[in-house]
């Protein structure tokens, strides 16, 4: 099965950053911002036809 990203936002105005989920990992769950801990929500998903190595070069990868 191809992996599947989804770009997560906090909530929050003063922290604002962005983070990369497996799309199956968040399926179902209520995550929160790695960075400050308060509610996150996804805003972009991967397209399930792209190819991802192509698109990150290499350079960037979930964990």
């Amino acid at each position: 099965m191809k992996q599947l990203l989804e770009k997560w936002e906090c909530f929050n105005d003063l922290c604002g950053h962005s983070f990369l989920v497996d799309k199956e990992t968040a399926k179902g769950k209520h995550l929160t911002c790695p960075f400050c801990e308060q509610n996150a929500e996804a805003v972009a998903h991967q397209n399930p036809d792209a190819d991802l190595e192509t698109q990150l070069e290499g350079c960037l990868y979930p964990y």
